[in-house]
């Protein structure tokens, strides 16, 4: 009898024993443990305004005149022209930013008929283009920065504006009393318009756009 009740009280220390460890072993959940998971966060879309990125120019070589609706832009600033657009191959020029107007410095009142929503403002521009003697006049779309070089193949000028891997191309069109400028995302008339503008003009035009302009 005695050897078993040594036994008993044996078995109830070792008992004890393991609670009392384990009760050591537990985590405190007030305590943050030191490496936590990384979340799966996809990136954020880049926000992509391209008035902020287009404009109409108007004038001669002398006296470049830009609209635009981008309200920022410094001296200096690069703008890529596309002009030639009545007779293909369209071509490039290349110019900066030289001042601020406080008025429009627009040959006519293009702005009147400018339905995209926002401020015109307007610069002038100067080439830096070294063989310019050929452009008596500059008139076309005015691309503010762009990322990389305007591209000109099979005569058509393109650029990806909103870095998609998509191409942008360039056309205007005569409309009544005045010039339809619109951007397509592929081939014009083919692909997917994503901006317009008109150049409103005093007098009366040859109709050249159609329907799906």
């Amino acid at each position: 009898m005695k050897s078993l009740a040594i036994l008993f009280f044996l078995c109830g220390a070792i008992l004890i024993s393991c609670q009392t460890n384990a009760k050591n072993f537990s985590i405190d959940s007030s305590i943050e443990p030191i490496f936590l998971p990384t979340p799966n966060v996809s990136p954020t879309p880049k926000t992509f305004n391209i008035h902020s990125k287009i404009g109409i120019v108007d004038g001669d070589r002398n006296n470049i005149c830009f609209r635009t609706k981008n309200g920022n832009l410094a001296e200096n600033t690069q703008v890529s022209i596309i002009t030639s657009l009545y007779e293909p191959p369209q071509k490039v020029l290349n110019t900066k930013v030289a001042k601020k107007f406080e008025a429009s410095c627009s040959r006519r009142f293009s702005e009147s008929t400018d339905k995209n929503s926002g401020e015109n403002f307007y610069y002038s521009l100067t080439l830096t283009d070294k063989e310019i003697d050929e452009y008596q006049e500059v008139f076309g779309f005015g691309i503010i920065e762009p990322s990389k070089s305007v591209q000109v193949e099979n005569k058509l000028a393109s650029i990806d504006l909103n870095e998609d891997g998509k191409q942008e191309f360039f056309r205007l069109c005569q409309g009544f009393e005045g010039i339809y400028f619109a951007i397509w995302t592929g081939k014009p008339l083919k692909g997917k318009k994503i901006w317009d503008s008109f150049y409103y003009v005093d007098y009366d035009t040859v109709v050249t756009c159609t329907k799906k302009d």
